[in-house]
């Protein structure tokens, strides 16, 4: 089984950064959000990444388009389903990931080495007034084994 589509819960701070690295890796992304706000303020996050990388030269025009057209982002979780693993996290004041747990497993047992993976990153405290604030973030990673 290879992988087909990645979805992803959540557009914040680490949410469209995973969707991005998805898309530009080549899968399907399929990104969901509580709210068209929140949506549309990740995706453009994710617009603004993808025209920096294009302005400094490290992706052409053409890839920023080909990434941006494997993203779609949704309000309706519904467009999920086909997602094999679903993976919360919940990161700390200081971007650290304190909890994650998987909402629906993986075949053979890489629930572990999923979560060991996300536990391992360090991501940019979201803020509220210029103050860190604890942040939720959910993902969700497709596998498929060959």
């Amino acid at each position: 089984m290879a992988i087909q589509k990645v979805g992803v819960v959540g557009c914040g701070l680490m949410g469209s950064g995973i969707a991005q690295v998805c898309a530009a890796s080549g899968f399907a992304t399929v990104v969901r959000e509580v709210n068209g706000e929140l949506l549309d303020k990740g995706l453009t996050s994710i617009d603004k990444n993808l025209n920096r990388l294009a302005e400094k030269g490290a992706i052409t025009e053409a890839v920023k388009g080909e990434i941006r057209g494997r993203l779609k982002g949704t309000t309706v979780i519904e467009d999920l389903k086909n997602c094999d693993v679903i993976i919360e996290a919940i990161i700390d004041r200081n971007g650290n990931v304190t909890d994650a747990r998987v909402l629906k497993p993986l075949p053979l047992g890489l629930d572990a080495s999923a979560l060991e993976a996300v536990k391992r990153w360090k991501f940019k405290p979201g803020t509220l007034n210029g103050q860190p604030v604890p942040v939720i973030y959910n993902l969700t990673v497709n596998f498929r084994l060959q």
